[in-house]
């Protein structure tokens, strides 16, 4: 498969199971370092990470597409980002990575990209605004960086472990595109639910209104 209609199909199974408007921001950063940290986990006994890759950009985009990006134009768009790669350039210089694998080199920077998108969400929930328009333009910049800098670690990542950014997150859509249910009022509701129906019906009648 084509890695942009691989971003779009997982914009659109997280639509259609209510994941992009009945969920926020700051609950997918939550299970950003969930998947995060089985990525680390499995980096550090060299696993194979086809998985944790894939599950990991899948929140990714999910998030982005709360914020109101798309993740994949954002990151193809980046030419320079693209082609320059960060080169641990925040990192302080003193810090000797040298003794450490590739992967796990890109692990640590992948956990600064993570803290500085941590940072700039809580500062938009602080604002109690989740807007990114409404952001300074500056701030703007700094998240629309960071996600690229996330994006483009874990294609590193990818590339370190002899895959691509396209297998794992096709592996990663192929676990979850059959998955039946709808997050409703902050709870993944599973089709099997006896109220699963009426709650479909009632998030129709909502999307109907906006």
């Amino acid at each position: 498969m084509i890695l942009r209609d691989l971003f779009k199909d997982v914009e659109a199974w997280a639509d259609r199971v209510n994941l992009i408007q009945g969920s926020e921001p700051g609950s997918q950063f939550a299970k950003l370092m969930e998947e995060f940290g089985e990525l680390s986990k499995n980096i550090g006994k060299s696993k194979n990470p086809i998985d944790d890759i894939g599950d990991t950009l899948v929140v990714l985009i999910i998030m982005s597409k709360q914020l109101g990006l798309d993740l994949y134009k954002i990151y193809q768009s980046d030419n320079d980002m693209q082609e320059n790669g960060f080169k641990f350039q925040y990192l302080p210089e003193e810090l000797d990575l040298s003794k450490l694998s590739f992967s796990k080199r890109l692990i640590l920077w992948q956990t600064y990209c993570l803290g500085q998108l941590s940072s700039i969400i809580s500062y938009m929930y602080l604002r109690d605004n989740l807007n990114i328009n409404e952001l300074p333009s500056e701030i703007q910049q700094d998240l629309i960086s960071v996600l690229v800098g996330s994006v483009d670690t874990l294609n590193l990542i990818a590339l370190d472990n002899k895959l691509t950014l396209t297998e794992c997150l096709e592996y990663a859509y192929n676990e979850i595109k059959d998955r039946q249910g709808v997050m409703y009022e902050g709870t993944f509701v599973k089709s099997e639910d006896p109220m699963y129906e009426t709650i479909l019906a009632t998030l129709a009648a909502r999307r109907v209104h906006i």
